[in-house]
């Protein structure tokens, strides 16, 4: 994506001017792949993701899963008793910073999926021309066609004592091909972050993960071929051969 037309707000600023605080690394998993029709901006902003999946888990095994929607005026995202990701309705993915927030009284958060999918998203890396930044890169590249430049999963540092600061790992997945092309490299259904230290109750992450629109749904994965191989089918139609010529002389007698 470009760099957004609209206005920094002063709050995006001061996030902007923080440090990160996390160590934090991205991996790149060509997984199942999706072929999406062509994309139409290259500025996602927060109301632009509706129907996104988003799911999370708990160190204790309990998970819950919920599509990005509307809380708020300005808020969007998911928003319940033990969990929140929000961006605001004007916040460009490729600029702005996300937040996710452990909202349970007790329990310890491991981990956050986004499926872009039903909300017809992409997740763009940072792109450098021969793969993806595995970090926030300052060289990036246009990758597939209208995708422009990206961004990789990067810690934004806030400021405060309930900010988490411990170990995160991205994992980007499922390779996306744009309008029947073979997958470039650059976008991902996708996007997955584990908080390696857990997340504690009250404790909020902040980050950015650039994402793109698609112009329509995304179709189902591309499943793999069931067409059998030349040496396999001829087995099978010899098969058929033998049982139909046996039949053929079980009836004559």
């Amino acid at each position: 994506m470009r760099f957004p037309a609209v206005p920094l707000c002063a709050g995006l600023a001061s996030v902007l001017l923080a440090l990160p605080v996390a160590a934090q690394s991205n991996s790149f998993v060509a997984g199942t792949r999706y072929d999406a029709p062509p994309l139409t901006t290259f500025q996602t902003f927060g109301e632009n993701m509706l129907g996104m999946k988003v799911s999370w888990t708990f160190t204790d095994g309990s998970f819950g899963t919920a599509s990005w929607g509307q809380f708020g005026p300005d808020n969007f995202g998911v928003n319940n008793a033990e969990f929140r990701v929000r961006l605001g309705r004007f916040d460009d993915t490729f600029m702005a910073a996300w937040s996710v927030t452990n909202r349970s009284a007790t329990k310890t958060l491991s981990s956050v999926r986004f499926n872009g999918q039903p909300g017809r998203i992409v997740f763009d890396c940072g792109w450098t021309g021969a793969r993806c930044a595995p970090n926030e890169d300052p060289v990036m590249a246009a990758g597939s066609v209208n995708s422009a430049r990206g961004w990789s999963l990067s810690t934004i540092g806030f400021g405060g004592d309930d900010i988490y600061r411990g170990g995160v790992a991205g994992e980007y997945a499922n390779a996306v091909g744009v309008g029947g092309a073979e997958p470039v490299g650059d976008l991902f259904e996708q996007l997955t972050i584990s908080f390696t230290d857990g997340m504690a109750a009250g404790f909020t992450y902040g980050f950015r993960a650039d994402t793109d629109n698609t112009s329509d749904d995304i179709p189902d994965p591309i499943p793999p071929s069931t067409v059998p191989e030349p040496g396999v089918a001829g087995l099978a139609l010899l098969g058929a051969l033998v049982l139909f010529g046996a039949r053929r002389r079980q009836r004559a007698a």
